[in-house]
């Protein structure tokens, strides 16, 4: 019997990071490296028993079974069994049998398992890199399109990070409410550097990745639950995930090229997502303190609830990329300025700022030439736009991105073809 390849690729991106957090939560995180290598050798196994015996019942389950039997199992032969953390984990038994199933302390320890990763003894981006790898189940290419780092570099940083921790276990595990309440902007980045992955996402074949956005909502949902950790930039975060997902089946077309926000289909729109993004939003009003999850779901809530594209509040959206400057004043940033500056009309604004970014950036963005395409296109120097356009081709990072470009040149070419 043959498994389901999409199927067995999507069990592994959803369960690989959560049962790293819960068994590192359980047996220490001195044994981190043994229990990245248990998880991937279960998945070894999984699709070798599976192929042969059919799926069971409870995938999830079951993995989550066999991956604790083979930690336990391992560290006894590492002679490491003294070593396992009796705070999460009972004596055990060579018959013992772990119930995989969600239960009532699986939420606590991954939660407790984020917001070890994000230990003070780290820099702030090797926290992110660390909690991506470990607790999401990033591979080390899609953390490297992150942080535009080569996946070298990404396997070095991690290592260190893991070293450091290791040698200070108590920072992993024991955490008071205080220790978590000052962790919680960089987990709260982590999960919206998670969720933009999901929904651009730089491995596979699919442009939106819908485990990696569901992750991020549910793990960002479970700290709005808790009482203690809950606060409005939490809540504004969630604004975004939601306003972003209401958009997720207009986004892209049968073949997975993307569209743009232009030419959705607003009917497609999620209105129930879209209506609990504006509660979260409003629920994130109730602070002083201003975050860019607030800024960037403002902007987000303008788009989502603009009848047409030609209502959308371009002057708002040019106010909100402005404040967001003062948190992120990266080319990303300013390109997404740049663009709405063009679209309220403003097109020689538009153009100044893309060529300043174009002069000074040392990286090469697709999405800058884009840009700098669709601006030439607004003032009808067709072949200037289309060298942009070309140049944004040759720097796209995906085949479903470059299909889009790729359309955007052809219909330039036929727009400047003489008749």
């Amino acid at each position: 019997m043959k498994v389901n390849n999409q199927l067995f690729d999507h069990l592994f991106r959803q369960q690989s990071g959560k049962m790293a957090s819960i068994l590192i939560g359980r047996f220490g995180f001195n044994n981190a490296e043994v229990i990245e290598d248990v998880i991937q050798d279960t998945f070894y196994t999984a699709l070798r028993l599976w192929g042969m015996k059919g799926i069971p019942e409870n995938p999830e389950a079951w993995l989550m079974k066999v991956a604790t039997n083979k930690t336990i199992n391992e560290l006894k032969k590492r002679g490491r069994h003294k070593e396992l953390n009796k705070q999460f984990v009972p004596a055990f038994s060579e018959e013992s049998e772990i119930v995989g199933a969600i239960d009532h302390q699986e939420k606590a320890i991954q939660l407790k398992a984020l917001f070890g990763c994000c230990s003070p003894l780290l820099g702030v981006k090797a926290q992110i890199m660390l909690t991506l790898k470990l607790v999401c189940g990033f591979g080390d290419k899609e953390i490297a399109s992150a942080f535009f780092m080569g996946s070298a570099a990404v396997r070095k940083a991690i290592y260190r990070s893991k070293i450091t921790l290791k040698e200070h276990q108590n920072y992993f595990l024991e955490l008071t409410d205080k220790d978590l309440q000052q962790r919680l902007p960089i987990v709260e980045m982590v999960l919206y550097l998670m969720f933009n992955e999901g929904y651009s996402t730089t491995n596979g074949e699919q442009e939106i990745n819908a485990d990696l956005c569901f992750e991020a909502m549910r793990l960002t949902e479970w700290i709005i639950d808790d009482k203690v950790l809950c606060n409005a930039s939490t809540h504004a975060l969630f604004a975004l995930m939601l306003f972003q997902f209401a958009r997720f089946e207009a986004r892209v077309d049968a073949k997975g090229t993307p569209i743009s926000i232009e030419d959705q289909n607003r009917e497609l729109w999620h209105k129930e997502l879209i209506h609990r993004g504006l509660t979260h939003q409003k629920l994130s009003r109730k602070t002083d303190t201003l975050s860019r999850f607030h800024i960037e779901s403002g902007i987000a809530s303008i788009h989502c609830t603009a009848s047409t594209y030609a209502d959308t509040d371009w002057e708002r959206i040019i106010d909100l990329y402005h404040h967001l400057l003062s948190f992120d004043d990266s080319i990303q940033v300013e390109t997404g300025l740049a663009i709405a500056l063009c679209e309220h009309g403003e097109v020689d604004k538009s153009l100044i700022l893309l060529k300043k970014l174009e002069s000074k950036s040392s990286n090469q963005f697709s999405v800058l030439f884009a840009a700098l395409g669709r601006v030439h296109t607004k003032i009808g120097e067709l072949e200037k736009a289309k060298s942009y356009y070309t140049v944004a081709i040759e720097y796209s990072k995906t085949r479903f991105e470059r299909a889009y470009l790729e359309e955007k040149l052809a219909n330039l070419t036929l727009k400047s073809m003489p008749r």
